[in-house]
């Protein structure tokens, strides 16, 4: 648990320094220093200043993948993100929750937390300000829609939208879609 509080305290001092003021252009920089902080990240990815990791252990990005500007990861639990997949400005990836049961709640005020991971395989894109909750997988080549709420797993190749995201239509991996 002290280990845990300590390198939680060095990370929240270096990423709200150190990484926030390493200018745009310099993603190997803040990617070394995710590394330093037990990240696997591969060199060719582009991992934003404003972007807010919570325990950059518990992050896996693939090569070509990109946590844009504002992405809030919320990672007690691990958080995949796949070959050439985008997570655009404001996305919000929560892989952790809080045991709700009533009866929990009754003995005690604390309510434990549950982690589940989260995976975005290859060749995806979560479109602006979409929250991805808990233990969801997103399968290959899917697009998310702008201000989505992605609550289950989602089926590959395929556009989903909405508040739970609902699949829209298939794709096919030469189709053009615009959002």
């Amino acid at each position: 648990m002290k280990d845990n509080f300590f390198y939680r305290s060095v990370w929240s001092l270096v990423s709200s320094t150190v990484f926030r003021l390493v200018p745009t252009p310099f993603h190997k920089l803040r990617i070394l220093i995710l590394r330093m902080f037990g990240a696997s990240v591969s060199w060719d990815c582009f991992v934003y200043p404003s972007v807010s990791i919570w325990s950059p252990r518990n992050l896996e990005m693939k090569s070509g993948s990109t946590l844009g500007p504002r992405v809030i990861c919320y990672n007690p639990g691990k958080i995949m993100v796949g070959i050439n997949s985008t997570v655009s400005q404001g996305v919000h990836l929560c892989s952790g929750t809080h045991d709700i049961v009533r009866e929990n709640i009754k003995r005690s005020p604390y309510m434990p937390l549950i982690t589940a991971p989260i995976e975005i395989k290859n060749f995806c894109w979560l479109t602006a300000d979409v929250f991805v909750g808990p233990g969801v997988t997103i399968n290959e080549g899917v697009i998310v829609s702008a201000r989505s709420v992605v609550t289950k797993s989602l089926n590959g190749w395929s556009l989903y939208a909405g508040m739970p995201a609902i699949k829209i239509k298939s794709l096919n991996s030469n189709e053009e879609i615009a959002c």
